[in-house]
């Protein structure tokens, strides 16, 4: 089957002009976009590759079209985190499966966690298109706020530790307070406020252990796990291009021209009919 554009709903969107831009369109990606986007820099910050593979999977959102990194980095987190989801399913699919170690000290068992994509996009909340927040938390009084972008993410990236890097994105996104600067306590309220309002942005799963029994939660990052999935295919994507181009003689470019759920139907074919003829291993 060819994967044609996918279109998503995004939470908040883009404010151009005071139109909210939300109508996210995702191209179809073929395997030359894997192999670019296998190839980008493994020190590049989490944020820093979202914003670099949504540029170029993005065709348009809303009237905006082309899609640049700056537009990319203007999104608030969780359409940055349902867009990777989004992209995700055109690869690979609906289901993921990851294995997780439970972090009892006293266990340790390997879990095998099956996910779908639909259920980890979240539903947001009525006022989530809201460009400005308020909400009232402790000395600091009435605190109005915006939701951290792209942007937000990658200066934090940036900052020497992480605890100054959260201090960082909070500063960047309080417009104003009551009364002078957020204590500790405030900008933890602060966090589940946003968190609330963006529930796309943390995606945090309550499991417990099959073997000892212990609960506990996880947050699942969309981007590092679609970054480790995509450089751990890159060597299949080599051996998929071998197959095909030694069974069917087509070019490199041609085979990473296909649909890669197609591509791996066409690899899955001549397995199939080489296991027949008994000399497939």
């Amino acid at each position: 089957m060819i994967r044609k554009a996918r279109e998503l709903l995004l939470s908040t969107g883009l404010d151009r002009a005071g139109d909210r831009q939300r109508i996210a369109v995702l191209r179809r990606l073929v395997g030359r976009d894997e192999e670019w986007i296998a190839a980008l820099p493994p020190a590049l910050a989490q944020a820093e590759w979202t914003t670099a593979v949504l540029t170029r999977a993005l065709v348009r959102i809303g009237e905006v079209e082309p899609v640049c990194a700056d537009d990319v980095r203007d999104l608030v987190v969780g359409d940055r985190e349902a867009l990777l989801l989004e992209l995700r399913r055109s690869l690979f699919g609906d289901s993921i499966e990851c294995v997780l170690a439970c972090p009892s000290r006293s266990c340790s068992e390997s879990l095998s966690l099956g996910l779908v994509v639909d259920e980890l996009l979240q539903k947001p909340p009525d006022d989530t298109a809201a460009a400005v927040h308020d909400i009232c938390i402790g000395a600091a009084g009435v605190v109005r706020f915006r939701l951290p972008t792209g942007a937000d993410q990658e200066v934090a990236a940036r900052a020497s530790d992480v605890a100054r890097g959260v201090r960082e994105l909070m500063d960047r996104c309080v417009l104003s307070a009551d009364h002078g600067s957020l204590t500790s306590r405030d900008v933890r309220d602060l966090g589940r406020a946003m968190r609330e309002r963006d529930p796309q942005a943390e995606l945090r799963l309550a499991l417990d252990c099959h073997a000892c029994g212990h609960e506990f939660q996880t947050t699942f990052d969309t981007g590092a796990f679609l970054a480790a999935e995509i450089r751990a295919h890159a060597v299949r994507l080599l051996d998929e291009i071998h197959v095909l181009a030694s069974t069917y003689h087509w070019s490199e470019g041609e085979i990473l021209s296909l649909d890669p759920d197609r591509r791996r139907r066409y690899v899955a074919r001549i397995a199939r009919a080489t296991a027949r003829e008994g000399v497939w291993s």
